[in-house]
């Protein structure tokens, strides 16, 4: 998951970490905990609901959601520590 970008589109469309999380159904302390995770443990339903509350177009969600990249580069990270 990019979570540099899920961020931005958050400020973009200034929906607060409070907004997110009362629309998933978590609290803020879970939200956040998801997104310094990397998104490792957002389901596909709260991933569908952060998409609509920030109207991400297909290519910004799989940008955002499906971050090949990113997965390579949090699996080598976690090799070299």
């Amino acid at each position: 998951m990019n979570v540099r970008k899920l961020r931005a589109k958050m400020v973009e469309n200034a929906v607060s970490v409070e907004m997110l999380s009362n629309l998933i159904g978590t609290s803020k302390s879970t939200f956040y905990r998801k997104l310094t995770n990397k998104g490792e443990d957002f389901t596909v339903g709260e991933a569908n609901a952060i998409a609509r509350a920030l109207a991400l177009s297909a290519e910004e969600f799989t940008a955002i959601f499906f971050c090949l990249s990113c997965r390579v580069s949090a699996t080598t990270h976690h090799k070299e520590v």
